[in-house]
């Protein structure tokens, strides 16, 4: 028994090693194309193969934000294209927004606007031979993914802390959604994660809610480094996020090796482990 044990530690103790790691600081390493007059940041998979992808929908930091290129990096490197668009046409909020106006802002990229620079994305995407597509929201990007998981070219869907949508968007969605939730959140407040998880479960959808302690809105993306808090959180946000997408868009096992496998409920989305060894012998 404790030998099968043993060498079904090192069997997960292999699979764990094998996990890309998410890019914290350093190079961005993707590339910016311009295609039909829209900016979109592209990372690579390892195999450089574009079957299965995931666009990146951003915060309002854009592509001008190092830790958004860095995490579409993270993802390429879990084995997906991923496409960032900038869908503010280089007009992104800045990071220091003391006396910014925000109102000006927000009326110089209208819902309308932004929608069609995503759909435009999502016809790109479907152009390189795409064959399933997930899409990944961040504040407010979240909504966005919403509302394309509504049988608008998207097959799965995550969010992480996202801005707000509607009671009828979240209803429309076809496909299964994953949300990463933090502990302080205004745009995400408790009682509206628990209105987004009974509507939800009364839709009978695929998803799954995980929330962080101890972190805000933005901790997906943006964190202090020097908080073990936040740094656990936004690395277990994109292994969240890696395991959904391989389990929903890939259609395998997120996370196999000879000795364990990451498992998915139906609905609810929670994660069992699954070992294939007996601890009875």
């Amino acid at each position: 028994m404790f030998k099968q044990l043993a060498i079904a530690a090192l069997y997960a103790t292999a699979a764990l090693a094998q996990l890309p790691t998410v890019a914290h600081t350093g190079t961005p390493t993707g590339e910016e194309k311009v295609i039909n007059g829209l900016n979109i940041y592209h990372a690579y998979a390892p195999s450089k193969s574009a079957e299965h992808a995931i666009i990146f929908l951003t915060d309002i930091f854009g592509l001008a934000l190092p830790a958004n290129k860095l995490l579409a990096d993270s993802y390429a490197r879990a084995g997906y294209l991923v496409l960032m668009p900038d869908y503010f046409k280089g007009d992104p909020q800045p990071q220091d927004r003391t006396g910014f106006n925000s109102t000006g802002w927000a009326a110089r990229h209208p819902q309308a606007e932004i929608e069609q620079f995503v759909g435009q994305t999502v016809d790109y995407a479907k152009s390189l031979g795409v064959k399933k597509l997930g899409a990944a929201g961040f504040c407010f990007g979240g909504p966005y993914v919403v509302r394309i998981l509504a049988g608008k070219g998207v097959d799965v869907g995550l969010i992480a802390h996202p801005g707000k949508f509607s009671d009828e968007e979240l209803n429309a969605i076809k496909g299964p959604l994953s949300v990463a939730a933090a502990e302080t959140d205004q745009s995400l407040p408790p009682a509206r994660r628990h209105e987004v998880e009974s509507l939800l479960q009364k839709k009978n959808a695929t998803y799954q809610i995980n929330l962080y302690s101890g972190v805000s809105h933005g901790f997906a993306v943006r964190i202090d480094l020097n908080d073990p808090k936040q740094v656990f959180a936004k690395e277990s946000a994109f292994y969240q996020a890696k395991f959904w997408f391989d389990q929903w868009l890939k259609g395998g096992s997120p996370a196999k090796t000879g000795a364990a496998a990451l498992k998915y409920s139906n609905n609810r989305g929670d994660m069992r482990i699954q070992h294939d060894f007996d601890y009875t012998s």
